[in-house]
Formats: structure tokens, sequence, C-alpha cells
């Protein structure tokens, strides 16, 4: 009986600490993928400037990152399609997919943004691969 509850709470221990890191993991990337130079060059000045927070619209990707993650004294906000609409002139990101195996990963996102009344998407697709515990972009396609 003790070597069950022994093998049982070994089992969670692993599972606790897989899950763990994959939180932090996915909040590095998400890093990376809000901070890429070549989608902030596209992303107009006042829209920046606008954004006291960083909108992501909770859909499409698993997201486990922790509820403190912040970029650049922003803090990241997971939103509903609902919070959303409240938050008119904001512009948010969209992640369809945020997959990590290993020590490689792909984001497809795209930020979404209002420019005289007509909704623009910047589509991105990110590859990144982790070395000496950091994660680095190795591809980025911009739409």
């Amino acid at each position: 009986m003790k070597l069950k509850l022994l093998f049982i709470m070994s089992f969670f221990c692993v599972l606790y600490n897989t899950m763990n890191a994959q939180s932090e993991s996915q909040g590095e990337i998400i890093k990376q993928c809000v901070a890429l130079q070549e989608l902030q060059k596209k992303i107009p000045n006042e829209i920046k400037q606008s954004m006291k927070d960083i909108l992501i619209l909770n859909q499409g990707a698993n997201f486990t990152f922790g509820q403190d993650l912040s970029i650049d004294d922003k803090s990241v906000l997971l939103i509903s399609e609902q919070e959303l609409i409240n938050k008119k002139g904001n512009g948010y990101f969209v992640f369809d997919t945020l997959t990590i195996e290993d020590s490689k990963a792909t984001s497809i996102y795209k930020f979404v943004y209002l420019k005289d009344n007509k909704e623009i998407a910047v589509s991105v697709r990110l590859t990144l691969e982790k070395s000496a515990n950091k994660w680095g972009i190795v591809n980025a396609i911009i739409d």
C-alpha cells in the first residue's frame, strides 16, 4: 500500500513539475511573440501608446502561463470576446496555436487593431528553440 501511495505521489510531482515548466516556457514564448521587432514596426505608435495592458483573446491556444506575467511594465491579460468589446480602441493578440515540444516551439498568432474603423490584422508565425534554458527565435514570418 505504501509503495502504491509513493508511486502516485511521485507521478503527481512529475506532472506538477512538467506543467510548471510548460507554464514558464509559455510565458517566455509569449514575451518573444509580443516583443518581436518586425511586428512592433508594423503597429502604429498611437496604438502602442494607447495600450495600457497587453490583451490576449482567450480562444484558440491553451494558455497555462502565470497570472503575474508582464512585459515592459504592462500586465498580460487573457480576455473574453465580451471583455474585448468594452476595450474599444485597444489592440490585442489572438493566438491560433502555441505548441511546445521539448526544446522547440511554434506560435501562430496575429495582432489586431482598428484603423479608420477598419480591423487590421498582422499575422505572424514564429519558430523558436530553447538553448541554455533560454528561448530564441529561429524563424519569423509576418504577413
